[in-house]
């Protein structure tokens, strides 16, 4: 009895350290959406589902992949909108000096209303929801790999973001 508790423990041990093992952790996170007058944001509960990754890095990035991916299809409350505009895409994420650098596909600046506030918005329900985690201190935003040179009045939006644009 005590060397199959021993082998399954070996078993485990193994598992723990190889890369293809498919341990998974479950994850609330907090991501921001647009409330039904599309004039301030909302936040909405949602549980993510992390592989488990060898690298602290990796599963950093996996994390933000999967929050980005929550906002880029919406909320889950019937009431509130999507602030990022409909069809983008999430072509990369990287990492690097606590900055996250999230590369979009053109959608993400040519979906936009021409409202600079509601603009605004949506650089701030990404920088919302990233900034609760640990690490993440700014986020850099890119379009098909290009900086953001002027957005939504805001001429820093080639720098990293640290704070939302508009006071709450």
């Amino acid at each position: 009895m005590f060397k199959k508790h021993l082998l399954l423990l070996a078993a485990f041990g193994l598992c723990v350290i190889a890369i293809g093992c498919d341990s998974k952790d479950m994850i609330e996170t907090t991501v921001y959406f647009l409330d039904a007058k599309e004039s301030s944001l909302v936040p909405e509960k949602r549980v993510i589902e992390l592989k488990y990754e060898i690298s602290a890095e990796k599963q950093f990035i996996n994390r933000v992949e999967k929050g980005l991916s929550i906002l880029i299809k919406g909320p889950g409350d019937p009431k509130l909108r999507r602030a990022i505009p409909k069809g983008t895409k999430l072509l990369s994420v990287s990492f690097k000096d606590h900055v996250v650098y999230a590369d979009f596909s053109e959608e993400f600046k040519s979906g936009l209303p021409d409202d600079p506030r509601r603009q605004a918005l949506m650089i701030d329900s990404i920088v919302l929801s990233l900034a609760e985690w640990p690490g993440a201190a700014a986020v850099k935003f890119l379009v098909e790999g290009e900086s953001l040179h002027r957005f939504a009045g805001y001429e820093k939006i080639d720098e990293p973001i640290s704070n939302p644009i508009l006071p709450r």
